[in-house]
């Protein structure tokens, strides 16, 4: 698996993600992305590294935002937006409290999937890899810590969560344990080019933008080895830095695994069967009342239902075996209903689906028709 590489000043992160919502008003145009730059260059927090590529670290910070499950980019209207997620507003209306933060932040991680709308991960990937290491940073065989070398060198790697690829990569976790530090190196010497980055993207990127955010306690180790950066003079790190589950955090990770295991299969972005769109909208509403519970924030039930509704319609629609067939009428009518002005009955017919929606139109008596002239029939 490959990790976003991201400034490892979450703080940083957090501005861009409140500019692009206040200032440009989610627009990611070229225009509102060159504007975008000049204010962040304006306030001393940005600085373009290559002046031939001037948007080229701000679509990167975008794409963090996506990654880490801000928002998503689509088209609305014609025009370029990002789409906040419901965690992603509700990050920004906690912003100036860690402690609020932080949780949320871990709850977005816990949507982090692979295949991923926003990074280039290789399909053979299909997992929840924050999920997976939250997991085993809980397992007491591993003394609920993990050191640098063994991401680098096993834990990004594994493609598939399952109980038995969870038990080997423990098993093969405790192996590497006992090795020297000499011994390790020659390990990491055997296929220098994909470990060098596995142990950059975590080791300098990832988990210190994680300890930034206070999802994660890092405490630093010895150096293993050095391992050239592709053919250049830069030499990365090999170490044995590590990371646990700061005290906080752990009655929520816990909560999140009882509910949202490492083990569930993530969606899947080229599903025959779905719109894309349609994938990534399910993907970014992911929205546990867990995380509000814990937060003291006030739980909104009609936000709930819409969030789940077009999850429910298409389960239902495929009608599993004639079992769902009414549940899908139900749905349908709960859909309806969420508008101010329509009442939605079904009405059971056999071997028909209808939904009768009846419009109450709050200046109806205005309307040359009468009220049963208002009628509507879905037929499904």
């Amino acid at each position: 698996m490959d990790f976003v590489q991201t400034h490892k000043d979450f703080d940083k992160l957090c501005v861009v993600a409140e500019f692009l919502k206040s200032y440009t008003k989610t627009g990611i145009s070229t225009d509102e992305k060159t504007q975008l730059n000049l204010k962040l260059r304006e306030l001393g927090l940005y600085n373009e590294r290559n002046p031939e590529l001037p948007l080229d670290a701000i679509n990167h910070k975008i794409n963090q935002l996506s990654y880490y499950m801000f928002g998503y980019q689509a088209k609305v209207g014609g025009q370029d937006r990002f789409l906040f997620s419901p965690l992603g507003n509700l990050f920004l209306k906690h912003v100036e409290d860690k402690e609020k933060t932080a949780k949320i932040f871990l709850t977005m991680l816990w949507a982090v999937q692979y295949q991923h709308p926003h990074s280039g991960t290789a399909n053979d990937f299909q997992l929840y890899p924050f999920r997976l290491i939250y997991k085993l940073l809980s397992e007491p065989k591993l003394s609920n810590k993990l050191y640098a070398f063994e991401v680098a060198y096993s834990v990004v790697f594994l493609q598939e969560a399952t109980k038995d690829t969870y038990k080997e990569l423990v098993n093969e976790l405790l192996d590497l344990r006992k090795l020297s530090d000499k011994e390790l190196e020659k390990k990491f010497q055997e296929n220098k080019h994909a470990f060098v980055n596995s142990a950059y993207e975590w080791d300098y990127y990832v988990s210190s933008l994680f300890e930034s955010a206070g999802v994660l306690n890092k405490q630093d180790g010895i150096v293993i080895t050095k391992l050239q950066h592709g053919t250049t003079n830069t030499f990365r790190k090999i170490t044995r830095n590590e990371v646990s589950i700061p005290d906080n955090l752990k009655s929520l990770v816990e909560q999140l695994q009882n509910e949202y295991s490492f083990l569930e299969k993530p969606l899947l972005l080229n599903d025959p069967e779905r719109l894309k769109l349609d994938v990534i909208k399910e993907i970014y509403s992911f929205y546990p009342k867990t995380l509000l519970v814990e937060i003291g924030e006030a739980i909104d039930d009609f936000k709930f239902e819409l969030l789940n509704l077009p999850k429910l319609i298409e389960q239902y629609a495929n009608n599993n075996e004639g079992a769902e067939a009414y549940l899908f009428e139900d749905a349908l009518a709960d859909g309806f209903n969420m508008f101010h002005n329509v009442e939605a009955q079904k009405k059971s017919v056999e071997q028909e689906t209808q939904i009768w929606n009846v419009c109450t139109f709050q200046e109806r008596r205005n309307l040359p028709l009468k009220p049963n002239q208002l009628k509507t029939n879905f037929l499904a």
